[in-house]
């Protein structure tokens, strides 16, 4: 008999406990899957799409910031909505209301989607998926206004009392200062990676700067160099804007750059072979336009830390 009602309660537990014919064990995130960068955001909302999950009665969606670029540390939710399961069809979708799409600003991001059932929640099997959103033109150099009050990261070439100096930018401003010298040939010099923004054909940058050069005759270049992927074929683009003498800061006609394929690095160069005759340098810029969404060269991501961490 005890070993009956065994028997019995086993038979119990296992049915309370066994899965639904036909019931799915999970569910996944559809959209955004990671793989584009989002640019178009100020003209085109950005929605969620997921797969429905059998038995579910709601569903829970969080977006979280993780980093103004792919090397920062996480930032925090940026908010959490709901839907009734009876609002999915074959898939289901959320678009965020104007503020909360306010808040998806230029950054990393992830986002994740917990189902509510009759036993508890499920969170998307794939989750969380991240994606990353620039609303406007990006801005690649950094330091170009040498406001740090140091070279950082710029790396200087050969450089003989060439220096960031406070007083010598634009307005009384930091910066950098190539002193000239006999047989100088300084440089500046900075080199930006940019496989993940995918920059190809139909993309346009433009480098603009502010100089001065007070002596006539000056031998000083600005020099952009565009190098496309190894798999490419694509020879090193490089655009030079030599600079003339003047009284008072001016800027440098500007450098317009079309890439003709996927490009794999930009190196900045500010070089200077003046045996004497001091040139000025500040307001450093490299911008890329935002012309819609660009596919992401496969790469590792950051994984968010679980809430609360």
């Amino acid at each position: 008999m005890k070993r009956l009602t065994l028997m019995l309660i086993a038979a119990i537990l296992t049915a309370a406990f066994a899965p639904l014919a036909g019931a799915q064990d999970g569910f996944d995130l559809i959209s955004p899957d990671g793989s584009i960068l989002i640019r178009n955001l100020n003209t085109t909302p950005l929605t969620f799409v997921w797969e429905p999950l059998t038995g579910a009665t709601a569903y829970d969606i969080s977006v979280f910031k993780i980093s103004t670029n792919i090397k920062d540390t996480p930032l925090g939710p940026v908010f959490t909505s709901s839907i009734l399961a009876g609002a999915c069809g074959a898939t289901c979708s959320y678009t965020p209301t104007s503020p909360q799409q306010a808040l998806i600003d230029n950054g990393q991001f992830a986002w994740t989607v917990e189902a509510t059932t009759s036993g508890g929640t499920v969170e998307a099997a794939n989750a969380p998926i991240l994606f990353s959103v620039t609303r406007g033109a990006t801005e690649f150099i950094v330091n170009g206004d040498f406001e740090t009050g140091s070279l950082t990261p710029w790396v200087g070439v050969s450089l003989t009392g060439d220096s960031v100096r406070a007083g010598d930018g634009v307005g009384g401003s930091y910066g950098f200062r190539f002193k000239g010298s006999a047989a100088e040939s300084a440089q500046i010099k900075q080199t930006i990676k940019v496989e993940y923004y995918a920059i190809s054909v139909s993309d346009s940058l433009q480098f603009n700067a502010q100089f001065y050069a007070p002596k006539p005759n000056p031998t000083a270049t600005f020099v952009v160099k565009v190098i496309y992927s190894d798999t490419s074929g694509l020879p090193t683009e490089k655009f030079t804007r030599t600079i003339t003498q003047n009284s008072a800061f001016a800027a440098i006609a500007p450098l317009n750059i079309f890439p003709d394929g996927p490009v794999k690095k930009l190196k900045v160069q500010i070089k200077h072979f003046s045996v004497s005759g001091k040139v000025y340098v500040d307001d450093l810029s490299l911008v890329l336009d935002a012309v819609g969404p660009r596919m992401l060269l496969p790469a590792p991501l950051p994984v968010p830390l679980p809430l609360g961490q």
